[in-house]
């Protein structure tokens, strides 16, 4: 029995018969090539590069060897090495072929040596930081800074001082730290939205606890950037939606219920109270969280902006 995986490509027909160990390659490879890309498409930075920042950037490529001369360290140590994204800047995993803000295609060229504790040393006061983020709190266990690359206006990070690389490291002992977190985050932000001079700034200042509540999303990232637990502390609107997808981003309120009642997290798996069977099915259940928590909310405050605009004439 033969199967065609693509009429029109040059791939050739896969016997079922062949051996299981062929047919996993075959697939491993479709993927390398990066036939299926399953995010929707993140145009982000053909809004912040020109014709001559792209030149400037394949000059610059051209000129890198690091993936050449440190190829068997990058293998060895790839938390040490970043894809630097060089329209925004931002550090990526060493096997990321997209920048995960802005959405630009990245190259083995991109290669940067990079410290996997930066955010250690910030929150331990070992590292100079961006003097126009200043560290906003700090106590024993936590600080709480602004997101040097903010998908929204308000956008904050809340990192620990002790190491812990990923939301998966966590045990039940971490629970308190992590609602601590999740509460020195949303005060944080809350605060900050009320600030703003802006349309924006008048929504949320109109707004009670309950309605900030229900805007206000929070949670962490897997695969990360930086190699050290931080917290993403955020309200709407934002410049892209699309990193907050399953399986990708895990919400503070799956983490919580699951250091709560497994002592670990369990990792994209949403532990809502619904009882439906085709709950049971996680993407299905991101998909509602995405749909109310930040579609619906992103919808409501990008209206309400726009009235306030409106007012003004």
């Amino acid at each position: 029995m033969n199967f065609v995986l693509n009429s029109n490509s040059n791939l050739n027909l896969i016997n079922f018969k062949s051996s299981t160990k062929y047919l996993l390659s075959s697939l491993s490879s479709l993927f390398t090539k990066r036939y299926f890309v399953f995010r929707p498409k993140n145009i982000l930075w053909k809004k912040m590069v020109n014709e001559e920042k792209l030149k400037e950037i394949e000059k610059k490529r051209m000129k890198n060897e690091n993936f050449l001369k440190y190829s068997e360290e990058i293998k060895k140590f790839p938390k040490n090495w970043k894809r630097i994204c060089p329209v925004c800047k931002k550090p990526n995993q060493s096997i990321s072929y997209r920048c995960s803000l802005c959405g630009f295609q990245l190259e083995k060229e991109d290669i940067e040596k990079y410290d996997p504790n930066l955010f250690g040393k910030i929150a331990n006061q070992k590292a100079e930081y961006d003097k126009n983020r200043l560290i906003l709190y700090q106590d024993s266990e936590i600080v709480c800074l602004e997101d040097a690359f903010k998908i929204s206006e308000i956008h904050f990070l809340v990192i620990p001082k002790t190491k812990i690389e990923t939301v998966n490291q966590l045990k039940a002992n971490h629970c308190g730290m992590v609602k601590k977190m999740y509460r020195i985050g949303f005060e944080i932000a809350v605060a900050y939205a009320r600030s703003l001079n802006n349309e924006t700034g008048k929504i949320y200042r109109k707004m009670d606890f309950h309605e900030l509540s229900k805007r206000f999303v929070c949670g962490f990232n897997l695969p990360v950037s930086i190699d050290w637990l931080h917290l993403h502390a955020s309200f709407p609107p934002f410049k892209l939606s699309n990193c907050f997808r399953y399986p990708r981003f895990n919400p503070i309120e799956n983490v919580i219920f699951d250091l709560e009642h497994f002592q670990k997290v369990n990792p994209f798996i949403l532990n809502f109270k619904e009882n439906e069977s085709e709950l049971a099915n996680p993407d299905y259940k991101m998909n509602i969280y995405w749909r109310d928590k930040i579609r619906d909310n992103q919808k409501d405050i990008l209206e309400k902006i726009e009235k306030e605009k409106n007012k003004k004439f």
